[in-house]
This record gives C-alpha cells, sequence and structure tokens, in this order.
C-alpha cells in the first residue's frame, strides 16, 4: 500500500511539474485557430494541430485525443496544446480554473488535474476530512487529481496557519500529510 500511495504521488508531483512547465512555455507560438460549435479556441503551438505541411507530423494532436477533449470539456476557454515526450498536453480554463489533461500518443486519456483555490468546490467529505485534524488551518490551493489507472480522485491539498504551509494528500477516505514549510518571520 506504501509503494502504490508513494507511486501514486510521485505521478501527481510529476503531472503537476508538467503543468507548470507546460504553462511556462509560452514559446513559438502562431495565431491559428480552431474552433467549433461549443466556441472552443485552440492555440496553436509549435504547430500542434496544425495542417500546415512544414509542421512536423508528430506534433499534430491525435484526433481520438482531441475528441475525447471535447466530450470532457465542452466548457473550456483558452486552450493551449503542448506535446512533452510522448504526450499530449492540453492547458486551459473551465469556470476560471486552470485544468491540464494528459493523453498518450495514441489518444487513450492519462490524467486530468484542476487547480482551483475555492474550498467550497472541494466534495463535502474531503472538507469535513481535512477540518477535523487541521481545524486551524485554511486551505489555501487545491490541486484535484483523476488518474486512467486509479479509479479514485486524489486531492492534493494546500493548507496554511499562522506558523506553517502543509500539503496534505487525501484519496479514498485516507489523509497523508506530504509536505510541511515553516513560514518565516
Amino acid at each position: 500500500m506504501k509503494t502504490q500511495i508513494f507511486s501514486i504521488i510521485s505521478v501527481s508531483c510529476f503531472a503537476l511539474s508538467i503543468f507548470s512547465h507546460a504553462n511556462s512555455q509560452v514559446g513559438n507560438s502562431t495565431d491559428k485557430s480552431h474552433s467549433n460549435d461549443s466556441n472552443i479556441s485552440f492555440k496553436i503551438e509549435s504547430g500542434v494541430l496544425s495542417n500546415d505541411e512544414k509542421s512536423e507530423g508528430i506534433r499534430r494532436v491525435n484526433l481520438d485525443a482531441v475528441r475525447d477533449f471535447m466530450k470532457r470539456f465542452p466548457l473550456a476557454t483558452d486552450v493551449k496544446w503542448k506535446q512533452v515526450d510522448d504526450e499530449y498536453n492540453a492547458t486551459f480554463h473551465v469556470d476560471s480554473n486552470e485544468t491540464m489533461v494528459a493523453y498518450k500518443k495514441n489518444g487513450k486519456w492519462i490524467y486530468t488535474i484542476n487547480r482551483y483555490n475555492d474550498a467550497k468546490l472541494l466534495p463535502e467529505e474531503v472538507r469535513v476530512l481535512l477540518k477535523k485534524t487541521y481545524y486551524d488551518y485554511t486551505i489555501s490551493h487545491i490541486d484535484e487529481i483523476n488518474l486512467a489507472q486509479q479509479p479514485n480522485t486524489i486531492y492534493l491539498v494546500l493548507i496554511e496557519d499562522d506558523k506553517t504551509f502543509k500539503t496534505v494528500r487525501v484519496c479514498d477516505g485516507e489523509m497523508e500529510e506530504i509536505h510541511e514549510l515553516v513560514k518565516g518571520n
């Protein structure tokens, strides 16, 4: 069980680093865009989703991934696709919450990370579990992680009080403090 938890945390941290990397990479973008009936606009970066003959074929997003994306996230706005290693990542916003989704090259969904700061968006059972132990803490940030190989949602919750920041992992009714940072004077 601890090995499984460690591997999930590792994947989560890796996914978060990719998320941060993808958002920081503005790179060489073109102004081409794609839209459909749901008014989803795709910002094309480095040939991704491009029909340009000069772009590399490997940089084109798999059609199955795009179809799955449009079904899962019909309200997505400001969508940006990137190829990272052997994956396609899309970062976008839904109701002003930042989200990242990853697909394999064959178009199969790998994971989704939703980032938000409103504790009211946490499921009540997660909020209650956190407040039982960390009743004097304020919830500052939430990463909601859904993995293809994990049936239950994983929540990485940043909480803080006057003295510390803590990251708490909550999944399937279990809670684990995975990081603590003491605030400076």
